[in-house]
């Protein structure tokens, strides 16, 4: 049996996309074999029909695949920070939240006083 090599790009974070892209474009004019994971991912973004996962302030924007539906292959998240860009609140959607119900509870004027020492 022949020994056989295969090279494999993966790279499909917003930070490492560009540079992932660049070597692809190399090896493919040079004709060197190569497998691109997640290319499909890849080919989103650089075309700009990605998805980007709007997660909240107190979540790290990292690996936070579980949050959104996975049919939908989003594969980078960001918050909105301070500035909560109204052009990207107005170009984004929403997934629709769950209903909580909570059950009220009366807190009585003695148990209050007993909590406050």
């Amino acid at each position: 049996m022949e020994n056989k090599w295969s090279l494999r790009l993966a790279g499909s974070s917003v930070v490492r996309v560009v540079e992932t892209v660049k070597m692809a474009v190399a090896l493919y004019e040079n004709n060197m074999p190569f497998i691109l994971s997640e290319a499909e991912a890849i080919l989103r973004m650089v075309t700009g029909i990605d998805y980007i996962g709007i997660v909240p302030d107190y979540i790290f924007p990292r690996y936070c695949h579980g949050y959104f539906p996975k049919d939908d292959e989003i594969i980078d998240f960001m918050q909105l920070g301070f500035e909560e860009d109204k052009t990207i609140i107005a170009n984004a959607y929403w997934y629709p939240l769950e209903k909580r119900e909570y059950e009220r509870t009366r807190v009585r004027k003695n148990d209050r006083a007993k909590n406050k020492r």
